[in-house]
């Protein structure tokens, strides 16, 4: 009975500090918001000197990277400690898939990027429609951003016996082994050729959402000869 009663206790604790961290992180968003705006208000003000006009761009893109980080932070609670399924309904593989790829696109086609999507049929499936819109925008977005220019990200759907598998395969740098065993732990960042700064969530809440659908995610990757995120959904979820 005592072992129980810890046990009650524990997830009763859990759960309030992440109804806590809930809260908090909704807090920070409404400082941030009023913060972004009044530096993009003096950012036009030309009788502020422009070596600080620039440090004020500056700010903004810091203040959006946090506002990223917020948004991400609080997927990752509501995937973990929130009962998301309720919020299920049947959709359409095919449809979500050519709404990423279409609202990409532009991003690959500045880097002079083939993205292309191959799909033998349409899938119905039981899911997140935003949540798992948000994964494969995480997955294809990094596969992009890793890609050279000149380079090809290809989308493929795929359905078995056993499951049904989202395949992104990119023709970008490849990730370290040392990278691979922690690149889906919460914060952690790969070593960027681009110098571009990212939260160290995404990976982590693809993860999550993944894992929301009872599905798992795998890499395969080799340097310089690229990478491929499988996302391997059960057909469970067709049901």
């Amino acid at each position: 009975m005592k072992n129980n009663m810890k046990n009650i206790d524990l997830e009763s604790y859990k759960e309030n500090q992440h109804m806590v961290i809930g809260e908090f992180l909704h807090e920070l968003k409404t400082p941030l918001s009023i913060i972004r705006t009044h530096l993009e208000t003096e950012i036009s003000n030309e009788n502020i000197p422009l070596n600080v006009r620039k440090k004020m761009v500056m700010d903004v893109e810091e203040v959006a990277r946090l506002t990223q980080l917020i948004a991400k932070m609080k997927t990752l609670l509501s995937c973990e400690f929130e009962d998301e399924k309720v919020y299920f309904k049947k959709d359409s593989f095919l449809a979500l898939l050519v709404d990423v790829i279409d609202f990409l696109e532009p991003l690959a086609e500045e880097k002079g990027q083939k993205l292309s999507f191959i799909a033998a049929q349409n899938i119905e499936y039981f899911m997140h429609i935003d949540k798992c819109k948000q994964l494969f925008y995480n997955l294809i977005h990094n596969a992009i951003k890793y890609t050279p220019a000149g380079g090809t990200i290809e989308v493929t759907l795929i359905q078995n016996e056993t499951s049904i598998r989202v395949d992104i395969k990119d023709s970008g740098y490849g990730i370290l082994d040392e990278d691979k065993e922690n690149i889906f732990k919460q914060f952690y960042r790969v070593k960027d050729t681009n110098n571009e700064e990212g939260t160290g969530l995404g990976l982590a809440l693809c993860r999550a959402i993944a894992q929301m659908h009872s599905a798992e995610i795998e890499l395969y990757s080799e340097i310089d000869n690229g990478s491929t995120f499988s996302v391997v959904f059960p057909k469970k979820g067709l049901e």
